[in-house]
């Protein structure tokens, strides 16, 4: 079954920032389908200050995953991507977040 309602936020700060948005969605749609885009912001980093600003933008997709095999899907996409996960909230080339999986919160720690 097809579950819509679903929001991933995208972020990047490491390289050609734009690039990295618009490759990270053509690994998307290779394993959901994008149903919007909002526009691209620039944002301060949180935690972790050290570093340079992000370009944000959250998707809605349609997908038949659930949400962990949607997670896993996007964390190999992180990885393909070149996302070492050696600071906690520092630099990376893009990452991929569930925001709302059919009205589910999904909060990270």
């Amino acid at each position: 079954m097809k579950v819509k309602n679903i929001f991933i936020g995208m972020g990047t700060n490491l390289g050609d920032r734009e690039k990295n948005l618009q490759e990270a969605l053509q690994h998307i749609e290779k394993i959901a389908k994008v149903l919007k885009k909002s526009k691209i912001h620039e944002t301060k980093p949180v935690g972790y200050k050290n570093q340079a600003d992000f370009l944000n933008m959250v998707i809605e997709i349609e997908s038949e995953l659930t949400p962990q095999e949607l997670i896993i899907k996007l964390h190999e996409i992180e990885h393909k991507m070149g996302r070492i996960r050696e600071i906690k909230n520092g630099p990376r080339p893009i990452d991929l977040d569930i925001l709302l999986f059919d009205n589910i919160k999904i909060i990270y720690i």
